[in-house]
């Protein structure tokens, strides 16, 4: 086994649920809903800009 955990929610706030996800950077990833996993995307562009890494796309 890998080690992976795979959670599914209920949530009213996906906001809410893109900061908790953030939390634990590259060791977790949202495979769906595909709102929230884009807005984890834009959410990384935003921080790669910030960080000097423009060509993140």
């Amino acid at each position: 086994e890998d080690g992976s955990v795979t959670l599914n929610l209920n949530v009213a706030a996906l906001d809410a649920v893109k900061r908790w996800v953030m939390r634990y950077g590259k060791e977790a990833e949202v495979l769906e809903p595909r709102e929230l996993r884009m807005m984890v995307m834009e959410e990384v562009k935003k921080m790669g800009k910030v960080y000097g890494m423009d060509y993140l796309q």
